[in-house]
């Protein structure tokens, strides 16, 4: 693998692409699986359709219809006697024997006392032993298989992680490390769904276990490390060749030289006391036997480092995305000029970008976060409008060149909104209650406008009439459509409203020239 490849889509039109998991036979490397399904129970995850795989080192897939209802396969893992295993999140851990046209549940509810289906990872032990919990977000107990003949069975496993011998229950998620250069030693990251808790850790294989360190903090930040979402990212690793090295990953990179009794910040995201790479941490991985060549992925893409093996605050990394086009898109804006390739698209976690060419292969980041729904103005380009999480709005009025912070609506993650072109009023959701109104060509920040009368929900979506100056409609999560006239003025407002029956309205759209009705 070169240092800074370039990456190539294999195929956009898959039957799914909530791609959580993807391994490689070390036997046989033209042999690959993925597995689907994003199982962290967030509101906006997708479901899976199963695994997919590989015979020809990735350049073509085929979904194993068999695995159809594994909606959530958290983790793979492929054993060097070629059994290929699945951490499903509602099926258990599946194995098949026979390159996947078989699967067989081997742990979890009605297979073994005491064990549940909700499983999320998978390990296997340099020694061959299998590693695996059950429990997620509801308890997480550790199991393993013993390496031999009949590693995997039904009848291989036992409960090594429970109170009796030393890792406390109770536990959301887990993430498993086995260290490649001692198989008696195994690390398990824990979290009580927010932020990390402690890391506990066995030398003898399991049969007992001991709080290695309690999750460390970040300094300067002084904060967790997974801030308060390891339950989305979450990943523990451990030098191939050091038992006593490992990295934990959340929101930051954390490293430990001393088998977790002490740690060192190698990332700080919000920092500059640290080389800067994307926060969100999901996956932390040494190339096989070396100690200096470290992977890690996030919601920034993927980072390489060649000099891990140094100390943390030495340790350097590089981006290595090109062409790495996987950036998902909550909205874009579009250019009134038709005749400019401009626009902007706001963006999961990596905020809201320009584009200014014809081939959209480079872009400008001119706002951060969490990009959301953007606005150009359609009679005036020149003012633009960024947001991202939360309602929080930048504006330019030099067409894009320069934005500044202009107004915090106080709404939901994915706030909706939308702009009066002719009145120059950025209309979006508020969680004071209402709708928030900003006109751009104003001083101040916007304002809260209540909203008098019955009840409504809350808004999830605002549409602008393109055809009565100043009405707003409104789609509410009660199944509402809610007209409001002279949305541009006044601080509290009467409305007209009718139901479609039940439901959340997530899009309204109007007719231009329906001037007598709307």
């Amino acid at each position: 693998m070169t240092n800074n490849p370039t990456w190539e889509p294999i195929n956009d039109y898959l039957e799914n692409l909530a791609i959580v998991t993807l391994v490689q036979d070390e036997t046989n490397p033209q042999i690959m699986y993925f597995g689907t399904g994003e199982g962290y129970f967030n509101a906006d995850a997708v479901r899976g359709l199963g695994i997919w795989k590989s015979t020809d080192g990735g350049e073509n897939w085929n979904r194993l219809t068999n695995t159809s209802d594994f909606e959530y396969v958290m983790r793979m893992a492929i054993h060097p006697n070629g059994d290929v295993y699945a951490a499903t999140r509602e099926n258990g851990l599946q194995r098949s024997q026979d390159g996947g046209q078989s699967w067989t549940k081997i742990l979890g509810a009605g297979v073994s006392t005491g064990s549940s289906n909700g499983v999320n990872d998978v390990e296997i032990g340099p020694d061959g032993s299998i590693w695996t919990l059950t429990g997620y977000r509801g308890g997480s107990y550790i199991y393993k298989s013993e390496a031999g003949a009949t590693v995997g069975d039904i009848n291989n496993w036992s409960r090594v992680g429970r109170s009796s011998t030393g890792f406390a229950g109770g536990q959301d998620r887990v993430e498993l490390a086995c260290a490649e250069s001692n198989p008696n030693v195994v690390y398990a990251l824990c979290s009580d769904g927010g932020a990390a808790t402690y890391i506990y850790k066995t030398i003898d294989g399991g049969q007992s276990w001991s709080k290695a360190a309690d999750a460390p903090s970040v300094t300067p930040n002084s904060g967790n490390f997974a801030g308060d979402q390891a339950w989305y990212d979450l990943d523990i690793e451990v030098d191939p060749n050091n038992e006593n090295r490992i990295l934990v990953g959340g929101i930051d990179v954390m490293m430990s030289t001393t088998g977790g009794q002490t740690w060192s910040a190698v990332t700080a995201a919000y920092s500059n006391a640290a080389p800067y790479i994307h926060p969100d941490q999901h996956f932390i991985y040494f190339y096989p036997g070396s100690s200096s060549t470290l992977f890690i992925g996030n919601d920034g893409g993927i980072y390489r480092s060649d000099n891990a093996n140094t100390a943390p605050s030495a340790i350097r990394f590089s981006v290595i995305n090109d062409a790495y086009n996987v950036t998902q898109f909550y909205s874009v804006a579009i250019h009134p000029d038709f005749r400019s390739d401009y626009f902007l698209a706001g963006s999961q976690d990596n905020g809201t970008h320009q584009f200014d060419n014809f081939d959209i292969d480079i872009t400008k980041n001119i706002w951060g976060g969490d990009g959301m729904i953007c606005h150009i103005d359609q009679t005036d380009g020149m003012i633009q409008l960024s947001s991202s999480q939360y309602g929080n709005y930048g504006l330019s009025t030099d067409g894009g060149e320069n934005f500044s912070g202009g107004a915090a609506a106080n709404g939901q993650f994915v706030n909706p909104s939308d702009y009066d072109d002719n009145a120059n009023i950025l209309y979006a959701q508020t969680n004071a209650g209402g709708y928030f109104r900003w006109n751009v060509s104003q001083p101040g920040g916007g304002e809260n406008v209540a909203l008098s009368g019955a009840n409504i929900g809350s808004i999830t979506h605002l549409q602008v009439s393109p055809n009565v100056p100043n009405r707003l409609y409104l789609g509410t999560s009660s199944g509402r459509v809610v007209k409001i006239d002279d949305a541009h003025t006044g601080l509290t407002k009467s409305f007209t409203q009718s139901s479609i029956g039940g439901g959340s309205v997530s899009c309204i759209a109007i007719e231009k020239g329906m001037k007598t009705t709307c």
